[in-house]
C-alpha cells in the first residue's frame, strides 16, 4: 500500500509483530505531530526570536557600557595630571607675582630717589 513516504512493507502475520508495527508507527506520529505543532506555534517562535534579539542587544549594551566606562577612567586619568600641572603651574606664578612685584617696587624707588637727587 502506498502513501506520502512511499512503499510501505508487507504488513506482519503475527499480532505481536503487527501490535509492535502499531506502536512503532504511533511513536513516530507522535513526533511528527510535536514537530509540526512546534512549527505551527508562531507566538512561540516569535517569543523564541525576540529572547535571541534582546540577549544580542544587552550583551551589545554591556559591551559597549564597558568600553565607556574605560575611555572615561582614562580621560580622568589624563585630567588628573593635568590638574595636577596647572596646579604646580599656578603655586610657582603665587611665588613669582610677589617676586615681581618687590622687584617693581624696588625699582620705582630707586627710580624716585634718583630723580630728587637730581632737582
Amino acid at each position: 500500500m502506498d502513501d506520502i513516504a512511499g512503499a510501505r512493507p508487507a504488513p506482519p502475520d503475527d499480532l505481536q509483530a503487527l501490535n509492535a508495527e502499531i506502536e512503532r508507527t504511533r511513536a513516530e506520529l507522535g513526533e511528527t505531530v510535536e514537530a509540526l505543532a512546534a512549527r505551527a506555534d508562531v507566538k512561540a517562535r516569535a517569543q523564541d526570536k525576540a529572547n535571541q534579539i534582546a540577549g544580542r542587544a544587552q550583551d551589545k549594551a554591556n559591551e559597549i557600557a564597558g568600553r565607556a566606562q574605560d575611555k572615561a577612567n582614562e580621560i580622568a586619568g589624563r585630567l588628573t595630571g593635568t590638574f595636577g600641572q596647572v596646579k604646580e603651574k599656578a603655586a610657582a606664578m603665587d611665588r613669582r607675582v610677589p617676586m615681581a612685584a618687590g622687584f617693581t617696587a624696588m625699582v620705582l624707588v630707586g627710580w624716585l630717589i634718583v630723580r630728587r637727587r637730581r632737582r
